[in-house]
C-alpha cells in the first residue's frame, strides 16, 4: 500500500502537482 502512495506522489510529481505530491508522500512515510 506504502509503493502505492508513493507511486502517486512520483506521477503527480511529473505533472508538476508538488503539493499533492508532497501529500501522497506523507501519507507514505505515515503508513510505513
Amino acid at each position: 500500500m506504502r509503493q502505492a502512495w508513493n507511486n502517486k506522489g512520483i506521477a503527480l510529481k511529473r505533472l508538476g502537482l508538488e503539493e499533492e505530491a508532497e501529500k501522497c508522500f506523507k501519507k507514505a512515510r505515515e503508513l510505513h
